[in-house]
């Protein structure tokens, strides 16, 4: 199934942008605790301000955004979101060939801390194995059943022991609303604005 993309417009104010992870602290009587985390790796959740819309005179920004919104029906289905500081690699390691293994799924390193890619923008993939260049015929990309996102790629043979594998390209984030309502406000003819819309990213497999 084909999901939208939220759309660009001029008038996005800086986003605050959030890792989100689940743990549960239990505490003993002695008053040690104990953490155990739920998730392997984090979800991340955006506020963008919407300062200006613009709806007339050539724009239609306000009619998109609201459009994208009902597309997904709220919280409904995923949108994909394009970040516009953390939306591509080069070289990125994505694991090493053990002569066995051909699934390596998409990751990004930030910080130095890896975690899965799985939004990733199938027709900007190079894919490299043991320093070479792979062609189209020697790898398929994987996407999940449900909305149709590439999260790995799988090698028609498994690459050799000790190669590293590694990935270049662009990629967006599959991300959800966390609200059923959005607010605008038309504060001039053709223009509206809104309270910071917000939404979080989902994990597809």
């Amino acid at each position: 199934m084909a999901i939208p993309s939220f759309p660009a417009f001029d008038g996005a104010g800086f986003p605050t942008r959030s890792p989100v992870w689940k743990t549960t602290v239990q505490e003993a009587v002695s008053g040690k605790d104990y953490a155990v985390s739920f998730w392997t790796y984090p979800r991340w959740r955006w506020q963008i301000p919407l300062n200006l819309l613009r709806a007339a005179f050539g724009y239609a920004e306000w009619q998109a955004m609201v459009g994208v919104f009902n597309e997904c029906a709220g919280r409904g289905t995923p949108f994909h979101w394009t970040d516009p500081d953390d939306n591509a690699v080069t070289a990125q390691a994505m694991g090493v060939g053990d002569g066995v293994t051909t699934v390596f799924p998409f990751v990004r390193a930030l910080g130095g801390y890896a975690e899965p890619i799985q939004d990733v923008v199938g027709a900007s993939v190079q894919i490299e194995a043991g320093g070479v260049l792979q062609g189209a015929g020697t790898y398929t990309l994987l996407t999940d059943p449900q909305w149709g996102l590439v999260y790995a790629v799988q090698f028609t043979a498994a690459p050799a022991p000790g190669a590293p594998v590694s990935w270049s390209g662009s990629f967006n984030w599959a991300c959800r609303f966390d609200a059923d309502q959005a607010d605008f406000t038309k504060f001039m003819m053709g223009r509206w604005k809104g309270q910071k819309i917000s939404f979080t990213s989902i994990k597809v497999v």
